[in-house]
């Protein structure tokens, strides 16, 4: 099990708030990637103000004296095998918000990087729990506030213009519009969900996009989270659709749409 937040890779005082986080796993033979959608999913939480990630690595014993089990891959558990003896060495690669992420520490002690190398352990040795803090490069922003609110309100000073402000009456200020790509002038230009499909074993998210812009879609059993995020998707200027998986066994379950920042 690894876990561990993310900070601001130029500024490392501040940290990032984690929409999608991504793990490649490799021994040297056999590589698996683990993700929101995989099993089990990197999960996503939140303490506070600050955010983590979550990865769970299965490994599985598949030999029994001169029995052999078979791979758990066909069930959809992408695991590696855990082995009695002689174990290989695995490297880790993490992906934060689409795009690579650099390592920071490693329980604690400073680390540098762009992967996590992990011993190779045997049935002896299970159960290890690793923190792992990382750094990344948000996407520079092509657009400044003050140019956003210039345009849609004559000056970045005029009284609608302020961050906090909410002239179209929404509920949605304008430093969120300005994150979401919406118009602050416009009360049915706003990030929220439009559709909700429930069936049997997933469910159906549709939302208006903005161009270019990426977003997830977050789910949890509570309001409060912790909330598990999607692969990114990219907006194309129309209503935009998702599937993500649901759980019958659920006794509630919501969901909300994300919109990567910048």
């Amino acid at each position: 099990m690894i876990w561990g937040s993310v900070v601001n890779a130029t500024n490392t005082s501040q940290q990032i708030a984690i929409a999608s986080a991504s793990w490649s796993v490799t021994d040297g033979t056999k590589s698996a990637v683990y993700s929101a959608t995989s099993k089990p999913p990197v999960q996503i939480f939140t303490v506070g103000d600050k955010s983590y990630y979550l990865i769970e690595v299965p490994f599985d014993t598949r030999r029994f004296g001169n029995i052999v089990l078979s791979d758990p891959a066909g069930t959809g558990i992408d695991s590696f095998e855990l082995k009695s003896s002689s174990p290989p060495s695995y490297t880790l690669t993490p992906t934060v918000n689409g795009a690579l992420a650099s390592v920071r520490s490693i329980d604690g002690a400073p680390a540098s990087g762009s992967n996590v190398p992990v011993p190779g352990f045997t049935s002896a040795t299970r159960g290890r729990v690793i923190r792992v803090d990382l750094a990344s490069t948000p996407a520079p922003s092509t657009d400044s506030y003050s140019s956003w609110a210039a345009g849609f309100f004559g000056s970045a000073n005029d009284p609608n213009a302020g961050r906090s402000s909410d002239p179209d009456g929404d509920g949605f200020s304008n430093e969120q519009e300005f994150r979401a790509g919406t118009n602050p002038k416009d009360a049915n230009s706003v990030l929220r969900i439009l559709s909700l499909s429930v069936g049997p074993t997933q469910t159906t998210v549709g939302w208006s996009s903005i161009s270019n812009k990426q977003y997830v879609i977050e789910a949890a059993t509570n309001a409060l989270g912790p909330w598990s995020a999607s692969d990114p998707l990219t907006g194309a200027g129309t209503t935009l659709q998702s599937t993500t998986g649901y759980n019958p066994a659920d006794p509630r379950k919501f969901y909300r749409i994300r919109v990567l920042t910048p």
